[in-house]
């Protein structure tokens, strides 16, 4: 029974504690963040679905600004003490939306959507970006492959009871004879608990995991505040994963904008859209959970980070078929957009996004901590800003969206390739990058 458990759970003795206090923090992480997200995209589309690819923009510039101030921080503060207080901080923004959002009607109202829009695309990044971080640190090459996936349907579970708690609440859950109703913008207070149980289980995680002081300083990022931009320059491993998150996030935007425009002409009002959004997060987080703990630790194992890398392209692949043909098959467009956006998410989730996490395993702390938000963060936003904008530009030019898009996921598949073998030569020291040389002093 050992062996058959541990065959599904590859989970060693030692690590058990360590394990489940990491799957819990990202339950809390996740489930704050997916409270918020339906709230977030209700408000994006308020006036108008065309107004997304402007807030995406204004999300760029946003990360642009905020960056080099992360990177200071990174530089400067111990890394373990840095989670806590970036989290800190989510809740004191938190409660401030909640009060003006409550205080607030009309053009205002709006505005201060439109503003949470922004701050939440810029913040959730920064706080997975440094979680993932820390699990590298805290677990190692060999527990990423192992573990990351597992960790991961952690935050699944918290994702499936963040959206479904959000959908229950704002359309009004009864117990017995008293009724429990939130608005969106109560939902921001509920959001800021599960963050603070999320900011007592990274002070734990950081407290049993400390390293000797000999490894702790290996972990250490350097203290040059730009380090990240040379990496970039000089790492063609480095490169590498900026073009292959540039092409995830333009082909994602491409199904969120259809997504934001079929929800706005379907569903009437912020309450009911708000509960479009948490379904869709809900089901998409089922399929999630069942890939990660039965999927994607084996495939990672079994055929390597490469192939693993390649599934969400040959996902896309198939999904922008679907929508290119759509209107020739006389299918239903919601029904298709929600099918091809279950798979998508479901498969970004489950095995591209732990996959991903594994290639940073191997680098040192200056290119795990911050190239690693450079990418995550400002990268991520200028491929959603790129998405938004492709569409309209290739309307104008009377070039059908399928025509470009579909190219570019065959280019991401081959990408994906060449990602998993070269970190397979990284790894076992047969290919020398600096993004995997240790800090100089």
């Amino acid at each position: 029974m050992r062996r058959s458990i541990a065959s599904v759970l590859p989970v060693h003795p030692g690590e058990r504690c360590t394990v489940l206090a990491s799957a819990l923090l990202f339950f809390f992480l996740l489930g704050g963040y997916y409270m918020l997200r339906p709230v977030r995209e209700a408000m994006g589309i308020e006036r108008g679905w065309e107004d997304l690819a402007w807030l995406m923009t204004a999300t760029v510039v946003a990360m642009l600004l905020v960056h080099p101030l992360f990177a200071w921080l990174v530089s400067r503060a111990d890394r373990r003490l840095f989670l806590p207080v970036v989290y800190r901080l989510i809740i004191l923004c938190l409660v401030l939306f909640h009060l003006a959002l409550s205080l607030s009607h009309g053009t205002r109202s709006l505005l201060l959507g439109y503003a949470f829009y922004v701050w939440l695309s810029v913040i959730n990044l920064f706080a997975v970006s440094l979680f993932w971080a820390l699990m590298a640190d805290v677990h190692g090459s060999d527990g990423s492959r192992r573990l990351f996936a597992l960790i991961g349907a952690g935050g699944t579970v918290g994702a499936l009871a963040g959206a479904g708690l959000t959908g229950l609440l704002v359309e009004g859950l009864s117990i017995g004879g008293w009724t429990a109703r939130l608005t969106p913008d109560g939902m921001l207070l509920a959001a800021a608990v599960m963050f603070e149980v999320a900011v007592r289980l990274s002070r734990w995680l950081a407290r049993r995991s400390a390293p000797d002081a000999a490894r702790a300083a290996r972990l250490q990022p350097s203290r040059r505040v730009w380090e990240a931009f040379p990496l970039l320059r000089s790492s063609v491993y480095l490169r590498l994963l900026v073009v292959f998150m540039l092409a995830l996030t333009v082909t994602a935007t491409f199904f969120y904008m259809e997504q934001g425009r079929i929800v706005r002409e379907v569903y009437p009002d912020r309450d009911s859209r708000t509960q479009a959004f948490a379904s869709l997060d809900f089901w998409t987080n089922v399929v999630t959970l069942a890939l990660q703990c039965f999927v994607t630790a084996h495939l990672v194992r079994r055929f390597g980070l490469g192939l693993a890398l390649g599934v969400l392209p040959a996902v896309v692949i198939v999904g922008l078929a679907l929508l290119w043909l759509q209107p020739v098959l006389a299918l239903p467009a919601f029904g298709v957009l929600f099918s091809i956006q279950l798979a998508r998410r479901a498969v970004n989730y489950a095995v591209a996004r732990p996959t991903r996490e594994m290639l940073f395993a191997i680098v040192n702390p200056d290119a795990r901590y911050k190239a690693k938000s450079l990418l995550d963060t400002f990268v991520y936003r200028g491929g959603d800003a790129l998405g938004a904008w492709i569409p309209a530009v290739l309307a104008r030019l009377h070039v059908p969206l399928g025509a470009v898009a579909i190219p570019l996921a065959v280019g991401w598949l081959g990408l994906a390739w060449m990602l998993g073998r070269r970190h397979a030569r990284i790894e076992r020291g047969a290919l020398d990058d600096p993004a995997a040389r240790p800090i100089a002093p």
